[in-house]
């Protein structure tokens, strides 16, 4: 039977006047005597000071290409049905890095974060003397960038959670730079939320920096939410964080790295970045 596997790159590039693609990845080559689809998609997202594309590709559709220009937002297409269609040498880059160098997983640089702890000064240093809540320690990080938050199994909600319809976000990154939050080793860590969001802030004159957030289970209160309040409720204005809360919500910010997480009942977004840039 025919079958149509399909690669899917997304390369997104700022300031930076070319990509050149490095490490070889893979090699296509079909030679059966009814041929494969092999459809290649390459989506590419140019700023005004990039200006192409570099690939070490010497057949497609048996003609030679070394440079594809494109623009921003311009996407390139590349689909044969050809059984000698070849892609050799396709590379691409790391799949994510800082645009700082801290030097994470020094000791003095972890930060522990667990249900039993306390948000004093003194604190967050050891797992023996953990802070209490991940606002807390995200709010103590933007004096003392480069550090690792590592949250210890429990769960843990925002300020005043089931007491308002407005609270805050569990933890505001609106200053946040050159930090990473995940679980402590295998823990189990649940992040509850009721207003706002769990993780929300930034903006254009205040960005979130290099941040990694993983290893966290986060969860609105949609179950909690009817139909009819949630259509009384979404448009008013101003709004009732209760009925529009995200789970991570970056207003502005770069080099955003989201991954091996769960995000679900959010009233408002699951995952969002506006203004963003490199985000994975």
């Amino acid at each position: 039977a025919n079958t149509a596997p399909s690669i899917l790159i997304f390369l997104s590039m700022t300031s930076t006047p070319s990509l050149t693609i490095f490490e070889e990845v893979m090699i296509i080559s079909t030679g059966v005597a009814r041929p494969l689809c092999i459809s290649l998609l390459l989506f590419i997202m140019f700023d005004k000071t990039a200006s192409s594309l570099h690939l070490d590709s010497k057949v497609f559709r048996g003609r030679n290409s070394t440079e594809l220009k494109a623009t921003k937002y311009h996407p390139v297409y590349i689909k044969d049905k050809n059984r000698d269609l070849q892609v050799s040498n396709l590379r691409a880059g790391p799949v994510w890095e800082f645009s700082s160098t801290c030097p994470y997983g020094l000791p003095e640089n972890n930060v522990y974060v667990s249900p039993n702890g306390r948000d004093t000064p003194g604190y967050g240093v050891s797992t023996n003397f953990p802070y209490a809540t991940v606002n807390y320690a995200v709010r103590q990080s933007i004096q003392h960038p480069c550090q690792t938050i590592f949250i210890m199994e429990g769960i843990y909600q925002n300020r005043n959670y089931g007491s308002s319809l407005n609270n805050n976000a569990l933890a505001s990154m609106t200053g946040v730079k050159d930090l990473k939050i995940t679980n402590y080793q295998d823990d189990k860590v649940i992040l509850e939320f009721d207003g706002a969001g769990c993780f929300t802030g930034g903006s254009s004159n205040n960005p979130v920096q290099n941040l990694e957030i993983s290893g966290v289970e986060i969860i609105g209160r949609n179950a909690d939410i009817s139909y009819a309040e949630a259509m009384s409720n979404r448009l008013e204005n101003p709004k009732i964080k209760y009925y529009n809360g995200h789970g991570i919500a970056i207003w502005a910010g770069h080099h955003i790295y989201v991954h091996d997480i769960i995000v679900h009942h959010c009233p408002g977004s699951g995952i969002r970045v506006n203004k963003g840039d490199y985000v994975t």
